[in-house]
């Protein structure tokens, strides 16, 4: 009996909206705001039954983002107390004499020209020169009645009008900040360990950190959170005032290249342009936690590695489904020649480029090399090195079908799949205006 041959894999195509995406003469990419998050969380939230925290929204979140509110409302309602704006307008905006900064706010009481109070600067400095400290600014920590007096003084001046209308604008710009901001990077960590703590073995959610806004663009960060630890799937190579980082959490795996591309490192994350970060984290947490959390469990890795000053870090290697919305091929690249079974590094080419990858199997061996060393603790790498070979033909099967996919969207000079998504995303937050436009029309007779 002749065996069945097996039946042909059907070539992939793309679907329509794909297809009209390509067909644009634009294929720029969208910059998320934090204000379109809440809809495209509760989208997802409910299509795959998942869950995604944005910074401020659980509950220990909302009780930390009312007392930073507080904190603003409180300073505005100095601001509108005669007995005490002026002190407190002057404590915020007074420059020193004759000192120069290249970045004055627009209220600076400054000695510069082109600044608000440049005219009336020396008629300011004489009044008030009793309240400065010997370099010229305004005397910190003072007892209540220096401050009713300078706050009189103040209100004394020829200028009082012009210092009048600033503290107006200074006021509506308090406000922005107030509808604006959400919480700092030292309050997020604590949101995400308060979540952390409430959560049962094996559960998993998603957190999206944005830097301290929840209406405009700015850089977010995306991990996931369980019960026992942390993980980034995206490594963005900014400021450790902006990211989450190991520093954060220090047994955090965080997907960054920097332990694999050994020679002519010119990349080093997934995202190749400068605002696609929103939908790249969003995308990463609704793929990798949706099904139940299916392709976090299945075809994610944390490999323990020692960086080198010896401190031991882990590598978060993610799952092929995820790389399609990777926008450098050279990412995609070294992650799939790093699963090469050999403990020797290899080199890849990329546009003429050649680059060295170390391997996982070299990075678990040399793990255990180093614990050993040290005398700690080496299971866990020889765990994940016994279990590599069957791990690495599953994932290998997997990137093959997403790299199908992936190479349909090819763009210049990066891929487009993120691009599109980022449009898709567009779309979905107006369809969400529109329809909470329409739920509010008033009923007409």
């Amino acid at each position: 009996m002749f065996s069945q041959p097996k039946p042909e894999e059907k070539p992939y195509s793309l679907s329509a909206n794909k297809q009209r995406f390509l067909s644009l003469a634009n294929h720029d990419s969208h910059y998320l705001k934090a204000k379109d998050l809440p809809a495209l969380i509760a989208h997802y939230e409910k299509k795959h039954n998942i869950k995604i925290y944005m910074n401020g929204t659980s509950p220990f979140g909302k009780a930390q983002l009312q007392q930073n509110q507080d904190v603003i409302q409180r300073f505005i309602d100095r601001l509108k107390d005669p007995q005490t704006k002026y002190f407190d307008f002057f404590s915020a905006h007074w420059v020193a004499k004759n000192y120069h900064m290249a970045n004055l706010d627009t209220y600076a009481i400054s000695s510069m020209l082109l600044t608000p109070f440049y005219d009336v600067y020396d008629e300011i400095h004489s009044r008030i020169k009793p309240f400065l400290d010997k370099n010229g600014w305004i005397l910190q920590n003072v007892m209540p009645e220096q401050e009713r007096r300078l706050n009189d003084v103040c209100a004394s001046l020829s200028c009082k009008d012009l210092i009048d209308k600033n503290i107006k604008k200074y006021i509506k710009s308090k406000k922005y900040d107030m509808d604006n901001l959400c919480l700092d990077k030292d309050q997020a960590i604590e949101e995400i360990k308060n979540i952390q703590s409430q959560l049962k073995p094996g559960e998993l959610v998603g957190y999206i950190y944005t830097n301290n806004t929840r209406t405009i663009e700015k850089h977010f960060e995306a991990v996931i959170i369980s019960n026992s630890n942390i993980f980034k799937p995206i490594y963005w190579m900014s400021s450790n005032e902006k990211c989450i980082t190991n520093d954060d959490f220090p047994n955090m795996p965080m997907c960054s290249t920097l332990p694999l591309i050994l020679e002519n490192s010119v990349k080093h994350n997934a995202q190749g342009g400068g605002i696609e970060c929103g939908t790249m984290g969003l995308s990463y947490l609704k793929e990798l936690l949706k099904e139940s959390a299916k392709q976090f469990k299945e075809f994610c890795m944390s490999l323990p590695y020692y960086d080198p000053w010896g401190t031991l870090k882990y590598f978060f290697f993610p799952s092929p489904q995820v790389l399609r919305y990777s926008q450098s091929s050279l990412f995609n690249k070294a992650l799939l020649a790093a699963l090469e079974p050999t403990d020797k590094d290899i080199e890849i080419t990329h546009k003429n480029n050649i680059y060295k990858i170390k391997t996982f199997q070299n990075m678990l061996n040399e793990t255990i090399n180093h614990a050993y060393v040290k005398v700690t603790d080496s299971q866990q790498a020889t765990h994940l090195l016994q279990i590599l070979p069957e791990f690495r033909k599953r994932w290998i099967a997997e990137y093959e079908k997403m790299e199908k996919k992936r190479n349909l969207m090819d763009g210049d000079p990066y891929n487009l799949y993120l691009a599109y998504k980022t449009n898709q995303m567009q779309k979905l937050v107006k369809k969400h205006s529109e329809e909470k436009a329409e739920s509010y029309k008033p009923l007409t007779i």
